[in-house]
């Protein structure tokens, strides 16, 4: 999920400034340094290395360390609160993270539905 750079820049200008959370523009392509399971939208960076992501309905925070915390319940949720968000942070332990694809196919199955829906 990017946000386009039509939207309000002076809402993205104060997230980064107020709340430490930088949003990817449209046309940015971050390389992620982990692989998660589930699979996770990252929609944010802050200034130490870590990402903000949406998975199902959750919204979760990466740190450097590889370590994965609910920030809020919702979107809607982060949105409207994110102050201190960083001192709310709750250890999450329903993602996994890998350094590749490749060490997760080591430790999980993963299946080709495209092969999966054809028999």
């Amino acid at each position: 999920m990017f946000l386009d750079k039509d939207d309000d820049m002076s809402v993205v200008e104060a997230f980064a400034r107020d709340y430490d959370c930088h949003f990817f523009l449209e046309g940015d392509q971050p390389t992620l340094p982990f692989y998660s399971v589930p699979a996770v939208d990252i929609v944010a960076r802050d200034s130490q290395a870590g990402y903000i992501c949406l998975a199902a309905d959750k919204v979760l925070y990466v740190n450097s360390d590889h370590s994965a915390f609910e920030i809020a319940e919702s979107w809607d949720a982060f949105l409207s609160n994110p102050h201190d968000w960083q001192k709310q942070l709750v250890p999450y332990d329903g993602m996994h993270l890998y350094s590749s694809k490749e060490a997760a196919e080591k430790d999980i199955q993963f299946f080709d539905l495209d092969e999966w829906t054809k028999q």
